[in-house]
Order: C-alpha cells, then structure tokens, then sequence
C-alpha cells in the first residue's frame, strides 16, 4: 500500500490513468495532483481552480486530465505539464462530475444545478444541456430535443440512470411502441429509496 501525501484538506475524487501508470487527484485545497502510481512521486500540481475540485478524470489518450469545481469551472489540463489548456464555463453552480468521451472529443459534465452539458473540446462550447423545466436541448439553436415532466426530473439525473447523447452532435429518437402523452405516465414507476 502507498500514501500518496501533498494535499493540504480533503481529497474529493481519484482516477488512475488508462495505461494505470498515474494517478490524479482532486482536493479541497483547490488543486489537481499527479502521482506516479508505482512511487508515490508528486509528478505535477495543477492550480487554477478557485475552490474544492469534485471530479478529476484522465483522458483516454492519457494526454489530458480535466477537472470541475465547486468554483463553477471546468479545466482541461496536460497531463504532462502543469499547462492549462481550457477553462470551460457554462454552470451556475458546483460542477460535481466530469468525464470524456471514449475518443476524447467530447467531455461531459454535471452540476448542482441540476443539469448536464456535453462539451465539444474543438469548438469550446456547450453542445447539449438539460434544463431544470425538463427539456434536454441542444443549444447551438436552443432546439428541444426531448421533455421529462418535472415531478420526475430529479430522478433522470440519478446515478444509476443512463444518459446516452450521441457524440456526432446530433441523435434521431425513434418513439416507435412508446406510451405518448398522458399514457406515457403507465410506462413508469416512481421508486423512492
């Protein structure tokens, strides 16, 4: 077992690198960490954040590491400098997860504010985002994608759910044997832990 020391307050989030020979780390200090997994050496100490850091991930290529805050950002990182590449801002509240898409285009977040926004890291903007009224839109021209009735908005953003958005900026839904309208409330069960 290793101890990997340096943070000054509470950790908050943890991942290793895909090839696992890193480890980066998020804190209520405000900084992002990158450790050597095989000795414990503090490789880099990423600073920008202006308050905790939630989520920490490495991106698949292991070039990239981006991070979200509680200071409403989100930053993406070299992974091998202390280099900030990107400051992705869009949330009006604590950004809580983050994480990138299998081909490291995209990177997804969620916040307190009861919502998720897919990012595209080439054009530096939101693509897709979900609204507190229940809609899940696309906002390069605010065009409604698809409603959850408010009562069970909440729980669309639960962690066992599944959120699929396609990563080619658009997606075709086909509704074909689903309940529309009023009937759509007989497809659904509302379970309270």
């Amino acid at each position: 077992m290793q101890q990997l020391n340096g943070h000054t307050s509470s950790v908050y989030s943890v991942a290793f690198s895909h090839d696992g020979t890193c480890i980066v780390s998020g804190s209520f200090d405000s900084s992002v960490r990158v450790w050597d997994s095989s000795t414990g050496a503090e490789l880099q100490q990423l600073n920008g954040h202006t308050d905790r850091v939630n989520s920490v991930k490495f991106s698949h290529d292991g070039t990239c590491i981006v991070s979200g805050s509680s200071d409403k950002s989100l930053r993406v990182w070299d992974a091998s400098t202390d280099a900030e590449l990107q400051q992705l801002n869009s949330h009006t509240r604590n950004v809580n997860s983050t994480a990138f898409s299998n081909n490291d285009t995209w990177i997804i977040s969620s916040s307190s504010e009861h919502s998720v926004n897919v990012w595209n890291r080439m054009h530096c903007g939101v693509f897709w985002t979900s609204t507190a009224k229940g809609w899940i839109i696309s906002l390069l021209g605010q065009n409604r994608l698809m409603w959850v009735p408010p009562v069970i908005h909440e729980v669309l953003h639960h962690p066992y759910n599944t959120l699929i958005i396609s990563q080619k900026g658009n997606a075709h839904i086909n509704f074909q044997g689903c309940k529309l309208g009023t009937n759509w409330a007989e497809c659904y069960i509302l379970l309270l832990a």
